[in-house]
């Protein structure tokens, strides 16, 4: 079990580490090959926050140079931290699972109407709060971003100093996105736009210097006044694939700025799971596809064999509105925090989806798709889902084979009992066999996988996570052989870093590297 002061120091308001410190090496050595900034994304200012996606964002550095790593870490200057800032903790914008405040009837309402126009009409009324992911940009500067299109800041590598608000000017429609742009051997990016009402997904490629985009697809909703949340997408070689849970952003639950039990959600999962399978080329129709009911936040790649499109991800044992009622909860900072022994975080598990791609399936749009192929439940990758907790979260691969077949998978993993994940696993998803690493009281944060430079072997590599020590007061960098998951070197930050999402490696020689 993660200790409570280690939670509370994930979870609580971190402060900023502006200049950079030398981390102390306690045990082992940090590979002197590893020569570039890891840079991480998450909430860190969660004070009157009721939800884990809720925390304001922080960016936090990690430099290897030489076998030595430096750490700093500050607050994006977003406008709805600058306003909770300056106003002495008052919100501006309402947050994944936590609504503004509100004294009556004619302020709720307000608020409601107000945040609805603002998702509808892509305005400046919704939370700039880029607090997931990080985005390395050709100029040598990266891009902190979230969920909705106004939450992207540009901010110094070197200095993690916020530059500025980007803004799109290609035209593109949509006020939703996901914050996980996929990579294209060409270095250009690709994403969708979510509008909505009476619209859809717009899938684009963007344009890795000019940061212009050009759409390649469009997919209407299949429920014209409430879209689906969908948090990650998957590329293969020729294609890009949206797994739709039967999860509807519920208009009615944003309009009343209640506590709903799955926050802006509906969880319909008599309707299944829609997949869509979109030619990276934009040319051909995009297919389209039934699966059971499913919920996942992310994918590990995804890749094309024998006629058959495979994606791996990591989803929940959810089915019924109980369980991802159970689910949401388990996020909200009250159970993270909580000292009452039995609830755990619910389960979940690392597996593969295929798709048969020499079948004839329904066209996505514009219109109704009745009668898509229906595919089979995904299969499991772990033959003893027992030996990691029986969960698996935040995976990631090798990025030489993004795209392509992968053996190995790296992700977060659990040692019960628990109410996070807080344990790294391996899986080999050719035997099914999984190892894993894990500190008694502290919390491992989600690896991130560095292949060993001239290997030709596939978890030639490390993996880096920040690990909050079990007192709290702390944080360290663990680094882990790839293959073997025995550690490697560790040295301690002297502050602890708050919870991380997701990161970025940024090499000392890419190009336009400032750090």
């Amino acid at each position: 079990m993660v200790t409570l002061e280690a939670r509370r120091a994930l979870f609580g308001r971190a402060s900023e580490q502006v200049n950079e410190v030398e981390a102390e090496v306690t045990n082992g050595n940090i590979p002197d090959w590893i020569s570039g900034s890891l840079v991480a994304n998450g909430g860190a200012d969660y004070t009157g926050m009721q939800h884990m996606f809720d925390g304001y964002a922080m960016l936090c550095k990690l430099r290897f140079s030489g076998g030595r790593v430096y750490g700093s870490q500050r607050y994006i200057q977003s406008k709805t931290f600058s306003h909770f800032s300056k106003s002495g903790g008052k919100m501006l914008h309402r947050e994944f699972g936590t609504t503004v405040p509100t004294s009556d009837v004619l302020q709720t309402a307000a608020e409601a109407l107000k945040l609805v126009g603002a998702l509808a009409a892509g305005q400046d009324m919704a939370t700039d709060n880029a607090s997931v992911n990080v985005t390395p940009l050709a100029d040598g500067t990266i891009m902190a971003v979230s969920e909705t299109m106004e939450s992207k800041y540009k901010v110094d590598l070197k200095t993690l100093l916020t530059l500025k608000k980007h803004q799109y000017k290609d035209g593109l429609p949509g006020s939703l996105t996901t914050a996980h742009p996929k990579q294209l051997p060409d270095g250009s990016l690709v994403n969708f736009t979510h509008s909505f009402p009476f619209g859809g997904y717009h899938v684009y490629r963007e344009d890795p210097v000019s940061l212009n985009r050009k759409q390649i697809a469009f997919i209407r909703d299949r429920d014209p006044g409430s879209p689906c949340w969908v948090h990650d997408i998957a590329v293969s070689m020729n294609y890009l694939v949206i797994v739709e849970p039967p999860a509807f952003i519920d208009l009615a639950a944003i309009m009343s700025l209640k506590e709903a039990d799955l926050g802006f959600l509906a969880w319909r999962p008599d309707l299944g799971t829609r997949v869509y399978v979109v030619p990276l080329n934009g040319s051909g129709p995009v297919r389209t596809f039934n699966a059971p009911p499913l919920f996942f936040f992310h994918t590990a790649n995804a890749y094309e064999e024998g006629g058959q499109l495979h994606v791996d991800i990591a989803c929940s044992s959810a089915q019924s509105p109980k369980d991802m009622f159970n689910l949401i909860k388990d996020l909200r900072i009250q159970n993270i925090l909580s000292t009452v022994p039995g609830k755990e975080i619910s389960r979940s598990r690392l597996a593969r989806l295929s798709i048969p791609l020499g079948t004839t399936s329904s066209d996505a749009g514009p219109g109704s798709v009745p009668e898509a192929t229906l595919l089979m439940p995904p299969r499991s990758l772990s033959k003893d889902e027992g030996s990691h907790g029986h969960f698996a979260e935040f995976p990631c691969i090798n990025p030489s084979y993004s795209g392509l077949k992968h053996r190995y998978v790296w992700g977060t993993v659990a040692a019960r009992p628990t109410k996070l994940g807080n344990a790294i696993g391996k899986f080999d998803v050719e035997t099914g066999e999984v190892l894993t690493w894990h500190e008694e009281g502290a919390h491992a944060g989600a690896p991130f996988f560095l292949p060993s430079p001239g290997s030709a072997n596939e978890d030639a590599g490390v993996l880096i996570s920040v690990v909050m020590k079990a007192s709290g007061k702390s944080s360290q960098v663990v680094v882990l052989d790839a293959a073997t998951l025995v550690e490697l070197g560790r040295a301690d930050l002297g502050y602890p870093v708050p919870y991380r999402f997701h990161a970025a490696f940024i090499p000392d020689n890419a190009a336009g590297s400032k750090a």
